[in-house]
């Protein structure tokens, strides 16, 4: 359930590591300490809306936006031409809490870290373990399925790694992709799983469009093109 409590801490959260930087003392020994990344309290009260909120942009390529809510201070970094993010949780404080890299509505990746108000190293986790079928490898998937454009084609990219089947979610690790490209010449919009270290294909189906479900509610309705036949 490792997985499902990093996704609640973001959830709950909205929804800077450290630099090391070297100095030298008269004895001229080098020393290491951590430059933290904080949160700029008072540019954000001067800048807020009625929302709590302050988007801005840096050196024309840079968006920022901030926010609060009733815990902590968040921060979210997003350049030009990178479908990834940074995001920062900071305490009132404004010394930092948690920092992680993810794509938008869809998973985390890289290094997670999560600091006390001390600022003192609490937890530190490898996302990518042990998708060893990698992010890289997603995207050259995605690029034989004529997916040229992440932020465009892509609905959301998730992944998973669970120790035991449930109703919602297979035994880990795995992919699961939601995109618009093709597959097998036909065009269209596409939910696949992978399997997250062969990266073999383990179901592949079609979106048809939305079906009723009762009076006032829609489901979506797909084709199933392919499902890896199980073991006996």
């Amino acid at each position: 359930m490792k997985r499902l409590y990093l996704v609640l801490i973001i959830a709950t959260l909205n929804s800077c590591i450290g630099q090391n930087k070297e100095i030298t003392n008269t004895n001229n020994t080098v020393k290491q300490y951590t430059i933290m990344k904080t949160f700029d309290i008072e540019t954000f009260y001067k800048n807020k809306n009625n929302l709590k909120e302050y988007n801005f942009i840096k050196n024309d390529t840079i968006n920022v936006k901030q926010r609060e809510n009733k815990q902590y201070y968040i921060e979210i970094i997003k350049t030009e031409n990178n479908p990834f993010e940074e995001f920062y949780a900071f305490y009132k404080t404004g010394k930092l809490k948690l920092s992680v890299e993810r794509l938008p509505n869809s998973f985390q990746k890289g290094i997670i870290k999560e600091y006390n108000e001390d600022g003192e190293l609490i937890k530190e986790e490898d996302l990518d373990k042990p998708y060893t079928y990698s992010w890289k490898n997603i995207k050259q998937y995605l690029a034989k399925h004529n997916v040229e454009n992440l932020n465009k084609q892509v609905i959301s990219i998730r992944r998973f790694n669970e120790p035991e089947a449930t109703e919602n979610t297979r035994k880990g690790p795995y992919w699961e992709l939601d995109f618009k490209g093709e597959y097998n010449n036909i065009v269209g919009q596409f939910f696949i799983e992978l399997d997250g270290i062969t990266g073999e294909e383990l179901l592949v189906k079609k979106f048809k469009g939305k079906g009723a479900l009762g009076e006032d509610a829609t489901i979506a309705v797909y084709d199933t093109l392919y499902v890896k036949k199980e073991k006996n």
